[in-house]
Parts: C-alpha cells; structure tokens; sequence
C-alpha cells in the first residue's frame, strides 16, 4: 500500500513510518491514509528546526486527519 496525503508530499515506509509536508502558510488540517495500527505523532517546524511530541495515533481504518497544533507553517509529522 502506498502513502495518500491531501498535501500531496509524503515519504512512507508503510505500516511503519510517514513523513508528510504540508508546505502551506497556514495550519489547515489535512489527510493522511495510514496502514492500522499504532503511531508516534512528532511535529517538526522546519522554520525554526523544532520538534514536537504530540501523543498517540491509533488507525483502525483510514483515512485519519490531523491539526496541526500551532499557527506557524505547519511541517507535519513523522509517525513511528
């Protein structure tokens, strides 16, 4: 299975890990189809180089959406 992003920018190991960019201004949610299962959210800002953790994702079946948390340009997560 490969990765769907509403963004339409993803790195995906799938069923294990996803890197999705949202290159957009401003913190709009978004879509992510994920393999069920348990994930790791982190919020990375790649204007300031920042890292958040922001808990647990549980997919029993796709497609879960996300918000980013802050206002800034939103640079989403990787799940683990």
């Amino acid at each position: 299975m490969g990765v769907e992003v509403s963004t339409g920018y993803a790195l995906a190991n799938p069923g294990e890990e996803y890197l999705v960019l949202d290159p957009g201004e401003t913190a709009d949610p978004f879509t992510v189809t994920l393999a069920a299962g348990g994930y790791a959210v982190q919020w990375f800002r790649v204007d300031r180089r920042e890292t958040a953790a922001a808990g647990k994702l549980t997919v029993s079946s796709p497609p879960p959406s996300a918000s980013p948390l802050h206002s800034a340009p939103p640079v989403p997560p990787c799940c683990t």
